[in-house]
């Protein structure tokens, strides 16, 4: 992908709502989680690191992408 295509993804308003939906319902569904189910609150919390992991890996396919297009 060109490094305006990533940006255009970092940035788009409705991909970033989604993620942090995501993001914030699986945390909350893990705070609320029984405190005996640690299975389910190792999933969500695993739900969580997956979303960031994308994030980081677009931001730094940006940068990336900026270095060789010089």
């Amino acid at each position: 992908m060109s490094r305006g295509e990533l940006q255009y993804l970092v940035d788009h308003p409705d991909l970033n709502k989604l993620f942090d939906d995501v993001e914030s319902a699986a945390m909350d569904a893990a705070v609320s989680a029984p405190l005996n189910d640690d299975e389910t609150r190792r999933n969500l919390m695993a739900e969580v690191r997956a979303i960031r992991s994308v994030r980081r890996k677009l931001r730094h396919a940006v940068t990336l992408a900026g270095d060789t297009e010089a």
